[in-house]
């Protein structure tokens, strides 16, 4: 009888994910397939509400392909650097400044008066919001004065029935002491 040898190939069978992990994964995959190929050049990051950076080295800055970023042109960087300079600021040029500073803001002022003029709406609007206001504010002073008057009300009714609680106790105690009940007297039932 002939001899055979078998063998088995085959690969791993991937675990059963639900559609939301395939559904991620498959993002994922098209991401690093497009990370590969350089359309993206770096991850998405998942940051809340904050600033962040990508940190080039020099050697990417002068090798544009390879990290995909183009940097600005020599010559700009250098004008750039002239512009950070300080130039020597004399009294005449802040003088200068500060009229031509003046003149801005006083025609911004005309400006926001010509507009107002021009829409008188705007001012009865005004108007009956201040007077809403008022009415408001009238009926809360109202609500006000009626609760603190009540709260006194209360206060004082609380006060009257302690102080008949007290005379009534007085009362009680004053008539034990008048009329001691001894332990050896029977107490007298009423005959019904």
């Amino acid at each position: 009888m002939p001899s055979h040898e078998l063998c088995i190939l085959g690969r791993a069978c991937p675990r059963r994910a639900s559609a939301r992990v395939r559904e991620y994964a498959d993002e994922n995959a098209v991401l690093q397939t497009l990370r590969d190929e350089g359309l993206i050049q770096k991850p998405q990051l998942a940051a809340t509400g904050g600033v962040s950076f990508e940190v080039v080295s020099i050697r990417a800055g002068a090798n544009p392909e390879a990290s995909g970023r183009k940097l600005p042109p020599i010559i700009q960087m250098e004008k750039l650097g002239q512009r950070s300079k300080r130039r020597k600021l004399t009294k005449e040029t802040i003088h200068e400044k500060l009229i031509k500073a003046e003149q801005r803001r006083k025609q911004q002022e005309e400006e926001k008066l010509s507009r107002i003029l021009v829409r008188p709406k705007t001012a009865c609007l005004r108007e009956e919001a201040e007077k809403l206001q008022d009415s408001i504010r009238t009926k809360m002073d109202k609500k006000m004065d009626l609760y603190e008057e009540n709260r006194q009300k209360q206060l004082q009714e609380l006060q009257e029935r302690i102080q008949l609680k007290r005379q009534h106790s007085a009362k009680v105690r004053l008539r034990k002491m008048l009329n001691p009940v001894s332990v050896e007297e029977p107490i007298p039932e009423e005959e019904a």
